[in-house]
């Protein structure tokens, strides 16, 4: 079993150069509820006072297929499309960790050998549809990893990306969280972590192609 790589921003691995015949992984995403002042106690107004709560937070990981251009080749695979060739989204987490427990919220899986033929970069975003944050700053963990293995068992961690530790998220509404890009028959994977104000889900897809072919 290979050592667990630790992503920093704009590194970029080659799946199959870390295992020969790599054909499918998952991406998961991982974050926390957000701690707000909120009332408890007293009677109608009288003698409440404030305390910290965690808050639930409805994030959204999605998937863009692009060709070589940049142009969509299939809908985005997100919450509410959960299937495109190749891609398949595990389904809404709305609420986020209590504490972090470790586990993803959502995943994306890919399997490479059923991607369209005419798909050469699959970027992964996540925002906040419903604009829930003040911004991505007040998350208290935000990673990602890159994983073999279905959306609900983990076989094999290739690499890790802790996103809080690799960008200012104070201005943040959504974050583009890497590219997968088609190279010579191979997919490789880069680290982007690049903080968005945009949240609609089709501008930030095209916008992390820009980002990535940087």
């Amino acid at each position: 079993m290979s050592q667990v790589i630790n992503l920093q921003k704009k590194q970029v691995i080659n799946l199959s150069k870390h295992k020969p015949g790599l054909s499918r992984v998952c991406v998961g995403v991982n974050w926390g509820q957000v701690l707000r002042e909120q009332s408890v106690g007293g009677f109608l107004g009288f003698g409440s006072r404030t305390k910290m709560k965690p808050t639930p937070v409805d994030l959204d990981i999605s998937a863009g297929l692009l060709d070589a251009s940049g142009s969509p080749v299939h809908s985005p695979v997100c919450y509410y499309n959960h299937d495109e060739p190749g891609l398949h989204h595990s389904g809404d987490d709305i609420e986020g960790d209590v504490v972090n427990d470790g586990i993803d919220n959502e995943v994306i899986e890919i399997d490479f050998s059923r991607v369209s033929a005419n798909v050469s970069h699959i970027p992964v975003v996540l925002n906040d549809f419903r604009r829930e944050l003040k911004n991505f700053g007040e998350l208290p963990h935000l990673e990602i990893r890159i994983y073999e293995g279905t959306p609900t068992r983990i076989d094999n961690v290739i690499a890790t990306f802790n996103i809080k530790n690799n960008e200012d998220l104070n201005n943040a509404q959504a974050v583009v969280l890497g590219n997968f890009s088609r190279v010579n028959g191979e997919f490789q994977f880069e680290a982007i972590g690049k903080s968005e104000p945009n949240t609609r889900l089709e501008d930030l897809i095209l916008r992390s192609f820009k980002i990535a072919s940087k």
